[in-house]
């Protein structure tokens, strides 16, 4: 696994290498403020890692989840989010 980072592997690094992830889209961003996206929601799972700064994430409902560098968020359901 190529890190996309300074961190050694943590125990949720180790875990995540063992998790087989199919995905139809991944993509690496490098955001800078003001930035945002939204993704509709469907019924695949759909994750989000933070790899430095921080973020909202606001989920379609209105719940809101601010997230740190080193976080991760996963929504089973595919829920749409912003």
């Amino acid at each position: 696994m190529e890190l996309l980072n300074d961190f050694p592997l943590d125990s949720l690094s180790e875990l995540l290498q063992r998790v087989q992830v199919h995905s139809t889209v991944y993509c690496l961003s490098d955001l800078q403020a003001p930035w945002g996206f939204h993704v509709e929601s469907s019924a695949v799972a759909k994750f989000h890692l933070v790899l430095e700064g921080s973020c909202v994430l606001t989920l379609d409902d209105g719940e809101q989840v601010t997230l740190e560098g080193g976080e991760l968020v996963l929504m089973p359901s595919g829920q749409g989010h912003a």
